[in-house]
């Protein structure tokens, strides 16, 4: 079983594969800014005829900590039946699912919000 498709990913396209052999990929990256840090990454991972991406994401500034978190999912058939691509011709993303999403605003929690 082998899965390949394109990901937006800074400022490009890039082309992800996976298999039996390599059944997980990650993009990350983090860095300080002005007020504090930011991250973001994705995982990708091919299960039983499916590629499973989980998208993180959030930094500190001056309104404190905060955090995204989704999971979206993609069977192999539409792996190329999503979107296409408005910078790159011929290219077409996977057709994701949302599975779930969560935001944690560690600031507002405190708060009692």
């Amino acid at each position: 079983m082998k899965a390949q498709f394109w990901h937006w990913w800074q400022d490009e396209p890039r082309l992800v594969r996976l298999d039996e052999d390599n059944p997980i990929h990650h993009f990350h990256r983090s860095e300080e800014n002005e007020e504090g840090y930011e991250y973001e990454g994705v995982t990708f991972e091919l299960i039983n005829g499916i590629v499973e991406a989980q998208f993180a994401s959030g930094g500190s500034g001056c309104d404190g900590p905060i955090h995204f978190y989704s999971e979206l999912e993609c069977p192999l058939l539409e792996l190329n039946t999503g979107p296409c691509c408005m910078y790159v011709d011929g290219i077409r993303y996977p057709n994701w699912k949302e599975v779930s999403r969560s935001q944690r605003d560690l600031f507002a929690e405190a708060a009692g919000y």
